[in-house]
């Protein structure tokens, strides 16, 4: 019961769809174009806060309601899990940020295959397939996938702009995952990747821990980025003028909630340090000097 779909809102849209959801709760503490796909499709839209936990805050669901809750990070303890499983029957998740978690079986469960490789569109819907697949228009690769050359050839920041293209262009687009894209994705040795994201996180955490504010899980597998929460404000732009890009999720959120609450600290003053594949061993502690060094003159 897989849906291979392009982007983590066509798997949004989809289960939406598959579920004839009416109402949806979803966090003010998440991506700004979330709710597109909800939108789109008619959806009431209602938002809720975080606790210190990172969950749902004062939450009482209507029996054809849905909760739409983010494993933040790829972060999520067994206990957190639990905590919705129990309190939430109608449950859209998004793991768009733990591509290696566990699909709950009473869920419907949404990935990012492109926030964890190198391809330019690619997701899945899982546990919940949708109707006839073919249905669904299909998307193409060889016109969106410059921005991955010229991050092999010129880096990842000469990619930027191109990059920026491809995620605006992937933002109502609901379509199928692309051929090529489907193709190059068995080609992948997940294990190995698996085991090199999770070396490079327990290395980074070990460096940086004890700097760090944001209770890490260290039995998660799953993590995204590696989460370093600090009171420096200046932090990520000390970083990027070092050439070490991390993107700012989510500026919008500062405006949207008030100042006292975890969403509005955790946007700003969390930096998300890459820990994925590409690095070696090295190289992450390369990153953790400088943040060290960062952190002084913040």
């Amino acid at each position: 019961d897989v849906l291979r779909l392009n982007s983590g809102r066509s798997a949004f849209f989809y289960a939406a769809i598959e579920a004839n959801i009416k109402t949806i709760y979803l966090p003010f503490f998440t991506c700004e174009e979330t709710s597109q796909p909800f939108e789109k499709l008619g959806i009431e839209i209602k938002y809720y806060f975080l606790d210190d936990d990172l969950l749902p805050k004062n939450i009482n669901l209507g029996d054809n309601d849905f909760m739409f809750w983010t494993n933040y990070y790829g972060n999520a303890t067994h206990q957190q899990k639990e905590f919705i499983n129990q309190n939430y029957k109608n449950l859209v998740i998004d793991n768009c940020h733990a591509f290696f978690s566990k699909p709950n079986p009473l869920a419907y469960n949404c990935y990012s295959t492109r926030k964890f490789f190198g391809v330019s569109d690619g997701a899945y819907l899982i546990n919940k397939k949708i109707y006839n697949e073919m249905s669904i228009p299909k998307d193409t690769s060889y016109q969106n996938i410059q921005h991955l050359i010229k991050q092999i050839d010129l880096g990842i920041n000469d990619a930027y702009k191109e990059n920026l293209n491809n995620e605006k262009r992937l933002c109502d687009d609901f379509k199928r995952m692309s051929s090529f894209t489907e193709k190059l994705l068995k080609t992948i040795d997940y294990a190995n990747i698996k085991k090199t994201r999770r070396k490079n996180f327990l290395l980074m955490n070990k460096l940086l821990g004890d700097k760090n504010h944001f209770p890490i899980n260290i039995e998660s597998d799953t993590h995204m980025y590696y989460p370093f929460l600090t009171n420096k404000e200046n932090l990520r732009h000390e970083l990027i003028k070092k050439y070490l890009y991390n993107p700012f999720w989510w500026r919008h959120v500062l405006d949207l909630v008030p100042e006292n609450t975890i969403e509005y600290h955790l946007s700003k003053y969390t930096v998300m340090l890459p820990i994925d594949q590409r690095y070696n061993e090295k190289e992450i502690y390369d990153i953790c000097e400088l943040v060290e060094s960062c952190l002084e003159k913040c």
